[in-house]
């Protein structure tokens, strides 16, 4: 009677050994805050900026769209409409704009804003991570980034700063991002300048 409590210790044992070891090698790696904007500024250079919606975290994808939507929503219908088509494309109207997922918001007017630049396509030539600075569960990454644009190479220092989600890291909104929402937001409430 010892002998089989013993063998069935040993292999319950035996199976908690295995179930740990399987679940810790299934596990999904946690990536680092500064791999998270390392990859995040490799997916510009292969996919284009649009690529930056697939490392924003939800919640600042989602209050992107909140920032811009009053824009988009103020004025007459078919002003709504002539600004959403100017930002997202040809083939949108206000509504379909207000219907788009966050990540597919920011995604289609990053790609439609910048397509339309000179040189619109945006590369990150180099990349050198200076150091982190944590603040409660956020970590930003401080960089140093050569970014060209097409004859117009540009270094300068930047703060990306990033926040856990889902076993790693998603990117926050920046400066410029909120900028852009602002600006639009002004341009849109200021008043038209009538010719001589």
């Amino acid at each position: 009677m010892k002998y089989r409590v013993v063998r069935g210790n040993a292999w319950m044992a035996a199976l908690a050994v295995m179930l740990l070891c399987l679940s810790t090698a299934q596990a999904k790696p946690v990536e680092s805050p500064e791999a998270a904007v390392a990859q995040s500024l490799e997916a510009v250079n292969v996919s284009g900026v649009g690529a930056m919606a697939d490392f924003m975290h939800p919640d600042e994808l989602a209050r992107f769209k909140a920032m811009l939507m009053p824009v988009l929503q103020s004025g007459s219908a078919e002003s709504a409409d002539t600004l959403a088509r100017s930002l997202f494309g040809p083939d949108v109207t206000a509504e379909s704009v207000a219907g788009m997922p966050p990540k597919e918001f920011m995604r289609a007017l990053l790609e439609t804003s910048l397509s339309r630049a000179p040189g619109a396509s945006i590369q990150v030539q180099k990349h050198q991570v200076l150091g982190t600075l944590k603040e409660g569960d956020i970590v930003h990454v401080v960089t140093r980034n050569t970014v060209g644009v097409g004859e117009i190479s540009l270094t300068k220092l930047e703060v990306i700063s990033v926040k856990p989600y889902d076993g790693g890291w998603g990117l926050m909104l920046n400066g410029n991002l909120e900028g852009m929402a602002k600006m639009l937001a002004a341009q849109k409430s200021a008043p038209k300048q009538q010719g001589p």
